[in-house]
């Protein structure tokens, strides 16, 4: 009787540690202390509660000024095959998943300052000015309540970056760009 005990209470701590795991963006439940996924965001993540606007990644460096973004606007991107696509700056990839997608998207910096780009996944973000990958200032899962899966912070210049995402699980992905305040 007691190993049934055991193991009933072994089952419940499983089950319960899975309903947190699972309660993700896309799914019912908010995380703890949330009204609603994208609830009461600060003012420069407002936006990202909002349906993002559609916007095919680039597959070439020469085709990225086609892609290009607005700060503090949420994007839904749609990327290519990585086998298609060609980095402005080529970066190893780690550990890619079976079903790579890549793109480039540029972005107009209006301002020097600290930028953060977030996205809905954990796909790799690189930001490329003056033909060299920036190093990020910080990471973070975004703020409280917000769908956003990374978020990766860089001090930008003002005029246009090259933003290049690469090793997505799939073609489909949310994207902002805000300033740090």
């Amino acid at each position: 009787m007691t190993m049934r005990i055991f193991a009933m209470v072994l089952l419940a701590a499983s089950c319960i540690a899975v309903s947190s795991v699972s309660a993700q963006p896309g799914r019912s439940a908010p995380p703890p202390g949330c009204s609603a996924w994208d609830a009461g965001l600060p003012s420069q993540w407002a936006p990202w509660a909002e349906k993002g606007a559609a916007i095919t990644a680039a597959s070439t460096p020469a085709d990225a000024a086609r892609a290009a973004l607005v700060v503090g606007k949420k994007y839904s991107v749609t990327l290519k095959a990585a086998k298609d696509v060609r980095m402005a700056v080529e970066t190893p990839d780690v550990d890619p998943p079976p079903n790579a997608h890549k793109g480039l998207l540029s972005v107009r910096v209006p301002s020097d300052g600290l930028y953060w780009v977030a996205v809905t996944s954990g796909l790799w973000i690189d930001i490329v000015e003056g033909g060299a990958v920036l190093e990020s200032t910080d990471h973070g899962p975004g703020p409280q309540c917000a769908s956003i899966a990374k978020s990766v912070q860089f001090m930008l210049t003002a005029g246009n970056a090259t933003i290049q995402l690469s090793d997505n699980r799939g073609s489909a992905v949310d994207l902002m760009v805000t300033p740090h305040k």
